[in-house]
């Protein structure tokens, strides 16, 4: 967990900054690593170096660009697939 917080976590605050409330969910071991993201985030302990590393401050909640992954583009109110990557 140590390593991919400290890999994604510069990228993920600033949005998770703007988000009014975040949830994680994960199959298998994303499961695994949203229980343990969630229990490190909700602990409250600020002293410790893993709390640390993956918190953020809160700012004001806006809107965020859309988000293409893969072969699904998500936009606010509909999913759409394509057939042959590279997806629009």
């Amino acid at each position: 967990m140590w390593s991919i917080a400290k890999e994604l976590m510069p990228k993920l605050r600033p949005k998770l900054a703007k988000c009014n409330k975040v949830n994680c969910v994960g199959h298998s071991m994303g499961g695994s690593l949203c229980e343990i993201f969630a229990a490190c985030a909700n602990s409250g302990r600020t002293e410790d170096p893993d709390f640390r590393q993956q918190m953020w401050t809160k700012a004001h909640p806006e809107l965020m660009p859309e988000i293409a992954n893969g072969g699904i583009v998500y936009t606010q109110g509909a999913e759409r697939r394509c057939d042959e990557p590279p997806c629009p």
